[in-house]
């Protein structure tokens, strides 16, 4: 992810890196280390948005018991 200054104090520009490809794409639009990085904590921990196209089937994703399982 790349942050770019503006000319307005405190205010950044934001730009995800995005992974994409014939099945769609992702991107992680918040992770708690980067942002700290530059100053941020909030105590959000991580956002991502994907998009599968048509057809596209996804892994499945559950947590249980404190365990994040990815499948």
């Amino acid at each position: 992810m790349k942050f770019e200054k503006t000319s307005i104090e405190g205010l950044l520009v934001l730009y995800p890196d995005v992974y994409e490809d014939e099945r769609g794409f992702f991107l992680e639009t918040y992770e708690t280390e980067r942002y700290k990085e530059i100053g941020i904590e909030d105590g959000f921990v991580q956002d991502n948005h994907s998009h599968s196209v048509k057809n596209v089937i996804r892994g499945m994703h559950f947590t249980k018991k404190d365990l994040n399982l990815k499948f």
